[in-house]
């Protein structure tokens, strides 16, 4: 593989067997939890400005980031599976703080995970659902503590 391309056929996915034109589902999915998230905190949560201007930016963040990373280079072909890997911890990166935030955008995990299991051969998908874990799992033990 070239330096620079993502591009890699070698490996099959789950989302590599599904009929054309299925694939957008589970990026939409995403979305769609990030909006309902997003709107769910901003009614139900008494944040502070600084910390409702946070979580807006990491969720414009989010889609950004998914839209060029993941949605884009996906329904163009098979991708390598480093670079999906990349993507998809960044986005766990991005969604840490904002479940630090509100508990209500751990609906949106469950989108990255689903992704995981999509469009990484199996190999990949192990070892970034376990980061993915301890990630929730940190989250939670932060949130717990008074």
């Amino acid at each position: 593989m070239a330096a620079g391309n993502h591009r890699d056929s070698s490996h099959k996915t789950l989302a590599s067997r599904w009929p054309a034109g299925a694939v957008w589902i589970l990026p939409a999915l995403y979305q769609v939890a990030l909006i309902i998230a997003i709107l769910l905190a901003i009614a139900g949560a008494e944040l502070d400005s600084a910390r409702r201007q946070w979580m807006i930016a990491l969720v414009v963040s989010c889609a950004i980031w998914h839209w060029l990373s993941v949605v884009d280079v996906q329904r163009s072909g098979p991708v390598d599976a480093r670079f999906t890997t990349v993507a998809l911890l960044v986005l766990a990166a991005l969604w840490y703080p904002l479940v630090l935030i509100s508990p209500v955008f751990y609906v949106v995990l469950l989108g990255i995970f689903s992704q995981t299991v999509a469009f990484l051969p199996i190999r990949w998908i192990v070892a970034v659902s376990a980061i993915l874990a301890i990630l929730a799992a940190l989250s939670l033990a932060t949130i717990a503590r008074p």
